[in-house]
């Protein structure tokens, strides 16, 4: 098992190590010059003297060779200092800590929600194979695998509209344990979005291994010594069939945490995602690529915690 453990601590470590370097290279190589936007020029504004765009990027350490601001950027990054805002007085780590509870929030009411109505839908339909049921849980998840999100949340948002006269707040109630009521009102129509496509992966992954388990022999043993069927189901079939989905779940999350951007956008809440797409918008390149750099090491250690997890669970994974 230790093997096992640094295997994927070795990999991990390349793995930070060349999304570092992605983004760093992805924002240097963008159209257009943050300096521009810094000091109001551009193609709405006045022109921008070289001495006053000199005197900028000098102080942001933009004058230097690329290869110089990336090694200063990765060993800051080291030491905790992601950067801070071009625009005012404010680090990455001050809005991961005022943003990144809701985006989490999120990601935890969705995954409930993708784990509630997904396993049970992918039990019966693996029950009743081949039959109307299971023909209308597979178009349900057919069609949560098609719609795109913002696609999804545009509609229901039309809908809510429409039928109940409801639009997403113009207020942020920030506590759930203050007022439950208000902070559920406005989480539980984006985490619906989401968890419904997330829903589809696992009932679709759920009803496959409780096909193949239900065909092992073991199965076949259960019920020839007389045990109820819904014994056999939930104690033998969908006890030996939760190891792979709960790995899946895992990865979920770790997408969940960081693709929420585009419902965040929609239902107007103040959460990562969408304090990435501001950064996005005014080229705060600092707050950009700190923000995506954290969101990076998390999916990576939300995965490296899954495979040690999975190892547990199953010995053979770290035999092999």
């Amino acid at each position: 098992m230790r093997r096992h453990v640094v295997t994927r601590l070795a990999q991990v470590v390349p793995s930070i190590l060349f999304l570092s370097i992605f983004i760093f290279a992805l924002l240097r190589v963008m159209p257009g010059d943050v300096t521009t936007t810094i000091l109001g020029g551009g193609a709405e504004g006045g022109r921008v003297s070289e001495e006053d765009a000199r005197v900028v990027r000098s102080k942001l350490g933009l004058d230097q060779p690329v290869t110089v601001q990336y090694v200063d950027w990765l060993a800051r990054a080291l030491r905790g200092d992601l950067g801070g805002s071009l625009y005012r007085e404010e680090t990455v780590w001050d809005i991961v800590g005022r943003t990144g509870m809701v985006t989490m929030e999120v990601a935890l009411l969705s995954t409930l929600i993708a784990m509630i109505v997904g396993v049970p839908l992918g039990v019966i339909a693996a029950i009743y194979r081949d039959t109307w049921i299971d023909h209308l849980a597979r178009i349900a998840s057919v069609a949560g695998l098609s719609m795109p999100t913002f696609w999804t949340g545009t509609l229901l948002i039309l809908g809510l509209a429409t039928i109940f006269d409801w639009l997403p707040p113009s207020f942020f109630v920030e506590s759930f344990w203050k007022d439950p009521l208000g902070n559920l009102s406005q989480f539980i129509w984006p985490s619906l979005v989401l968890g419904y496509a997330f829903a589809a992966y696992i009932t679709r992954m759920t009803r496959a291994q409780m096909l193949e388990t239900m065909r092992e022999d073991y199965m076949r043993t259960a019920r020839s010594k007389g045990l109820a069927e819904r014994v056999v189901i939930l104690r033998h079939a969908l006890r030996n069939a939760l190891l792979p989905i709960v790995a899946l779940v895992g990865v979920l999350f770790a997408v969940l945490m960081s693709g929420a951007v585009i419902v965040e956008r929609i239902f107007v809440l103040p959460g990562l995602g969408n304090a990435l797409v501001e950064a996005v918008i005014q080229r705060d390149i600092f707050i950009v690529q700190g923000i995506i750099l954290l969101i990076g090491v998390s999916v990576l250690l939300i995965n490296l915690l899954i495979d040690v997890a999975y190892g547990l669970l199953d010995p053979r994974v770290s035999v092999r």
